[in-house]
């Protein structure tokens, strides 16, 4: 018992030194400035709904973005105007197509407008992703800016028309006063886009990206030193002259809630968000449509360089403060991932390492129960794969001769070259590109796994047999691979008992984990200090520019989940959700 005391009371000192200027999760999940929901699904009769709340007096704008389940494409983003302490719902069906459409009754402006019959998701954007893949997924949701109250539009009158409370804000019966002062701002250059840092330092360099949006045309400034689109000023965005402060940054107060809906056995699954605060304190605001920037911003953006948590000391036995810094990243991974073609020179970010941090694991565990008509799924998603952590590549910057290198002669398997101008794939560019720029190194592994080990209530332990995908094919390897975004582990206590349940949530992408028969109910745990998880390791040195970090440790890799849980009493289907357990011990 004093032991215990102790570790809390030392927990508690920690957590009143938590700083207001550093990137950390708000285990309260409250007052965010990015929610991150693990999981949606609309496969085998689900449907999910969102439900998205600002806490605040302010008018804010956010970014909200789908991804995909295989590569994390960004398969439907769109631009969110909330109005004080608004709340807003929508959500997810099948399509009669296989699709995936959004739906939504609530009348809060968004840009572009949902039309009264939805939308559908675009999975033919990208060559890597099908409707398979986008039938699940899961959603961020980011903060881009507050709308000061000042800012304004010219009527159809040439009269000032006030963005927020003549437009965004409600009136008496719940509708926007007039959602059409969006547009109308993104026409007249009120609104800019801008606040995202880049490494672009002279126009036209290879870190270099200009706007290209699609009709409107004062968006075709140029980018200004060191940003994609328009700098800042003192965290601020301006209108195209310069004169009216129009956004300023983001002040967090933002909660939300999921559920995944079984209608075919009329149950329910709450999915709760990651929320992060002090993402950034710089405003950003991008057009959805922009060519270029439409997956900005992003996780990977914000301008905050120092992460913090609160995180277990093993030798001490108690909780303590831990604080780490981290710079930009040498190349923006979204310039060149190669899972978004067709598309090219698509940023994303240039500052994924304090969200990556925040969100590491060490250890990931839960409960799990597998008796009598009982069934059991955990979903584990990685959200900072698609920024370069962890995805399979590592950055290698181009070889200027010191130390006896030489120039590439033969691109490296599966290297991708940084910089690689549209069109052009030759041999020649691609070695050229490589060795004047650099290029990202593909590993030939499982860039994520761990073993499964699992007790009953007796404490009994022993490991999984991983499966495989359904069906299921047998496999000696003793590591389960999370190869996807988002992974879904269907827990089985027997070789026919799946083909009756199939995956609790209703999951076409799940992997199945056969455990040792008498084992039916207890808990289970996934060890990642197993690898070489550590973000101060040397896999990231030449990307973040750190040579010397020996002293520093990251440990662990970024995934955020839960379990769901179904049972039968009586006729009657009960769903129940509980979030993963994370250790996190550096």
């Amino acid at each position: 018992m004093k032991r215990f005391t102790i570790a809390a009371f030392t927990a508690a000192l920690a957590l009143l030194s938590l700083s207001a200027n550093a990137l950390t999760i708000n285990d309260n999940g409250s007052d965010g400035e990015v929610l991150i929901f693990p999981y949606y699904n609309v496969n085998n009769g689900f449907t999910t709904s969102f439900n998205i709340t600002n806490t605040t007096d302010a008018y804010k704008a956010m970014k909200v973005r789908f991804r995909e389940s295989e590569n994390s494409n960004d398969v439907l983003d769109f631009n969110l105007y909330l109005s004080p302490n608004d709340i807003w719902t929508l959500f997810l069906v099948k399509t009669a197509d296989g699709g995936v459409r959004l739906g939504t009754a609530d009348k809060s402006c968004t840009h572009p407008t949902i039309p009264p019959g939805g939308v559908e998701f675009r999975h033919g954007a990208y060559d890597s992703t099908d409707e398979n893949d986008v039938r699940e997924g899961y959603l961020e949701l980011i903060e881009m800016v507050e709308i000061h109250p000042g800012a304004y539009i010219m009527d159809d009158l040439d009269k000032p028309q006030f963005i927020a409370s003549q437009g965004i804000l409600h009136d008496i019966d719940g509708v926007p006063f007039d959602c059409s002062v969006i547009n109308k701002a993104w026409v007249q250059g009120v609104f800019m886009q801008g606040g995202a840092e880049s490494n672009g330092e002279i126009p036209g360099d290879i870190h270099w990206v200009n706007p290209k949006p699609t009709g409107y045309n004062v968006q075709f400034v140029p980018s200004d030193i060191g940003y994609y689109g328009q700098a800042t000023v003192s965290g601020s965005l301006f209108d195209i002259t310069g004169t009216m402060e129009v956004i300023t940054p983001p002040l967090g107060g933002v909660m939300g809630s999921s559920i995944l809906i079984d209608a075919k056995n009329v149950a329910g699954f709450v999915a709760e968000p990651i929320s992060v605060l002090n993402y950034s304190t710089v405003a950003q605001h991008y057009l959805s449509s922009d060519e270029h920037f439409y997956l900005l911003p992003s996780l990977a953006s914000g301008n905050v360089f120092t992460s913090e948590d609160i995180v277990n000391d093993p030798i001490a036995g108690t909780s303590v403060l831990r604080v780490v810094a981290y710079s930009k990243v040498a190349r923006d991974w979204g310039m060149d991932d190669t899972e978004v073609l067709p598309r090219k020179s698509v940023p994303s970010g240039i500052n994924p390492f304090p969200i990556a941090d925040a969100l590491l694991v060490t250890g990931l565990g839960n409960q799990y129960f597998l008796g009598q008509d009982t069934f059991t799924d955990w979903v584990i998603s990685a959200p900072m794969r698609k920024h370069g952590i962890y995805n399979n590549y590592m950055y290698v910057p181009a070889l200027d001769g010191d130390d006896g290198d030489t120039s590439l002669t033969v691109m490296p398997i599966g290297a991708i070259a940084v910089g690689l101008p549209e069109g052009e794939n030759s041999l020649a560019t691609q070695l050229a590109h490589a060795n004047q720029y650099g290029y990202w190194a593909f590993l030939d592994a499982d860039d994520v796994n761990a073993a499964f080990v699992y007790y009953d209530r007796e404490e009994q332990k022993t490991e999984a047999d991983p499966g495989d995908f359904s069906p299921p094919v047998n496999t000696p390897d003793l590591h389960i691979p999370l190869d996807r975004e988002v992974n879904i582990l269907v827990l089985n206590s027997s070789a026919t008992r799946i083909a009756d349940a199939g995956s609790v949530l209703g999951s076409d992408n799940a992997r199945i984990v056969t455990l040792a028969p008498g084992f039916t109910d207890g808990w289970a745990y996934m060890d990642f200090t197993q690898g070489s998880y550590d973000l101060y390791g040397s896999r990231y040195q030449a990307w973040l520019g750190t040579e010397d970090s020996s002293s520093l440790s990251a440990k662990g890799v970024p995934l955020i989940g839960f379990m769901s849980a179904r049972g039968r009493i009586g006729n009657q289907f009960v769903g129940e959700s509980f979030p993963h357990a994370f250790r996190k011990n550096y």
